[in-house]
């Protein structure tokens, strides 16, 4: 959206984005971002949210111990998600279950 001219901000209750990933993974998602001017809000805790999304939305972070005030039209949320990769065949091309639910584990020819 940032690229059609709408002013993004991702927020992360984490020290950086990605932050399961390598340092030079994040490090490059987050160039990335601050070159498209996505604005980056990292340690923050969501503490409210009001309002209805596409229409007006204001949102209270607390970030360092500092409650801010972040207000738009629109709020995308991506919190985790599992794979949906029930019934379809896992176990035919060699996955097993893996040790968390759903996630599947490749064989040696995967």
């Amino acid at each position: 959206m940032r690229r059609f001219g709408s002013r993004v901000t991702v927020i992360d209750r984490n020290d950086r984005l990605l932050h399961r990933e390598d340092d030079d993974v994040t490090e490059a998602l987050q160039d990335l971002f601050e070159n498209e001017r996505i604005d980056i809000v990292l340690n923050a805790t969501v503490k409210r949210i009001s309002g209805k999304s596409s229409r007006s939305v204001c949102m209270v972070i607390e970030q360092r111990g500092a409650e801010k005030t972040l207000e738009g039209s629109h709020l995308p949320v991506a919190a985790g998600r599992s794979p949906n990769t029930d019934g379809i065949g896992l176990e035919l091309a060699g996955c097993d279950g893996g040790s968390r639910p759903r996630t599947p584990t490749l064989s040696e020819y995967l």
